[in-house]
């Protein structure tokens, strides 16, 4: 669906006189006879059946501003995922609009039970991915790992990254913002 398709999509107010059929979901997306912009334009049929074998790709949009006079009107923040693959279907979301501000989450604790160690952040963005890095050492040329399941979607301003993996005597963290 392209810019310039989404703002002819309108829905009158109520009582504000009467809906142009020709500028409807059923006529710019899924006319049903694969005759729409999109469905002539991509290949894609909106109204295909979903199976245990699909990926799934829905974008997300923001209200930019108010008015659509000469601007914009929506912001692209980026896309859900929804993989029904396997046994265990799961749902991510990838942003690829990350604001200028998103700033280094600051590391308020750590704690650590047998092989497992937890890593408590602040400053994180909603909606914003935190990956656990670890190195054994901080002399010479560091190597920053990635911890095997420690990336995490944050839904507040703390989030919180698990290394269940900490075997070794010393590991040094750090929390990359994605």
């Amino acid at each position: 669906l392209t810019f310039s398709q989404i703002g002819t999509l309108v829905t009158p107010a109520a009582g504000a006189g009467t809906l142009d059929t020709t500028k409807t979901w059923e006529s710019l997306i899924d006319s049903g006879d694969g005759t729409s912009s999109f469905e002539t334009e991509t290949g894609l049929d909106p109204d295909s059946p979903v199976t245990a074998t699909n990926v799934l790709y829905e974008d997300l949009w923001e209200t930019a501003s108010s008015s659509s006079t000469g601007q914009k009107p929506y912001t692209y923040l980026g896309y859900f995922t929804l993989d029904l693959t396997g046994s265990n279907p799961k749902l991510t979301f990838t942003s690829t609009n990350v604001p200028a501000s998103l700033s280094p989450p600051t590391i308020i604790s750590v704690s650590r039970t047998g092989s497992t160690v937890t890593v408590v952040s602040s400053n994180a963005l909603q909606t914003h991915t935190y990956q656990l890095q670890y190195t054994t050492s901080l002399s010479g040329t560091i190597s920053w790992i990635n911890v095997t399941g420690g990336s995490v979607t944050a839904s507040a301003t703390l989030v919180t990254n698990i290394d269940s993996t900490a075997t070794g005597a010393v590991r040094f963290y750090r929390v990359e913002g994605q």
